[in-house]
């Protein structure tokens, strides 16, 4: 996931990324995982915590029963 969302921010721009991210986290079959890519992409490559920090807590939501989502949170955001 985190390589697709880093590909389409590169080939076709930051809006075609953040747009990947809006429809994917429509999706029933949505996991904890695209939340985690488009945040730590943020974080990493936009360098905005506040962004990445947004969509960690939208996350929250949906995947507070996920270890593996909370774990991932923590590491960016002790």
């Amino acid at each position: 996931m985190w390589q697709f969302i880093r590909f389409l921010r590169r080939t076709e721009g930051v809006e075609a990324a953040r747009k990947y991210f809006l429809d994917a986290r429509k999706s029933p079959n949505c996991t904890y995982h695209v939340f985690v890519a488009y945040a730590m992409m943020v974080f990493c490559l936009d360098k905005d915590p506040k962004v990445a920090h947004n969509v960690f807590e939208a996350g929250l939501k949906r995947f507070m029963h996920e270890p593996g989502y909370i774990l991932e949170y923590v590491k960016i955001f002790p």
